[in-house]
């Protein structure tokens, strides 16, 4: 009978693209895809779970936003804090965007590209109503809603003690439907 020819097993493209590339697509990358990447294999895991890979992509996201590095002291961090840090603004977003769908507001149209160009002591809120506030998982954001934006403020390091002068790091203007 005549003979199946099989053809040669490919090998997976993770293994073949070398981690020169693999490194230049993970400068190109946002975050969050980045962070999946890593999942992917164990070598890029290996490859992309490093200090030098993501206190890269955390300044990049610090020149992006706008947001000062002092925020975070990248030579104090582990990879798991930078990756928590450089993946806090797509998550803020994405929870402005369910929020505005759940009350109807179009957010690119009525939130302004958060901007920290200023930096204001929390005293210059006066008094907040504790409703409308909300400590970020991990510790060192808090967010304060206001009648016309919300703010977020840096409080100091998890597991340290606050600073004593918190710094307003952003504040997103909300515009009435």
């Amino acid at each position: 009978m005549g003979e199946t020819q099989s053809r040669p097993k490919a090998e997976p493209l993770n293994e073949v693209v070398p981690n020169d590339v693999w490194l230049e697509i993970a400068d190109l990358s946002e975050p969050p895809a980045l962070l999946a990447l890593g999942m992917t294999s164990k070598r890029l895991r290996e490859l992309l779970h490093t200090t030098s890979v993501w206190s890269s992509v955390l300044r990049t996201v610090y020149r992006q936003r706008n947001i000062s590095e002092a925020s975070y002291p990248v030579h104090l961090m582990s990879v798991v804090e930078m990756q928590r840090a450089a993946t806090a603004p797509y998550r803020v977003e994405k929870i402005l965007v369910a929020s505005a769908k759940r009350t109807g507001v179009e957010t690119a149209h009525h939130i302004n590209k958060l901007n920290s160009s200023a930096v204001y002591p929390i005293a210059s809120l006066g008094a907040v109503d504790l409703s409308l506030t909300h400590l970020v998982p991990g510790g060192r954001l808090f967010v304060v809603a206001e009648r016309d934006a919300v703010s977020v403020w840096d409080i100091g390091l998890a597991g340290s003690p606050l600073l004593a002068s918190p710094q307003r790091m952003t504040r997103c203007t909300v515009c009435a439907g």
